[in-house]
């Protein structure tokens, strides 16, 4: 099981496919949006025609988000620790510690 994001990071760079880095932002952006379209199949089949809800089907969904997403930032120079750092800074500038409801106010 891998653990670490730089190494999950190295391990899904392996397979993608050398094509420079307009074509990887291009391919990459839109394979992000048709697997964010699929999470959000996983859920209107459960809550809007009453399938059961599919946590494998999710659970790989989502990880074809974070294959793209790991290329994408390689790609432009980006580890994957240094995009969720990056990320989770913001969200504490916003919302310290824990949720911060008075930000969107």
């Amino acid at each position: 099981m891998i653990t670490e994001l730089d190494d999950y990071q190295q391990q899904a760079i392996k397979t993608m496919k050398e094509m420079g880095l307009e074509e990887t932002n291009k391919y990459c952006a839109l394979k992000l949006c048709e697997e964010a379209g699929e999470v959000s199949s996983v859920v209107a089949k459960h809550y809007y025609h009453g399938k059961p809800f599919d946590r494998d089907n999710l659970k790989e969904e989502l990880s074809d988000l974070t294959w793209y997403i790991a290329n994408m930032a390689y790609a432009n120079g980006f580890t994957f620790s240094e995009i969720a750092t990056s990320n989770i800074d913001k969200l504490r500038k916003r919302h310290g510690e824990k949720y911060n409801n008075e930000f969107y106010s």
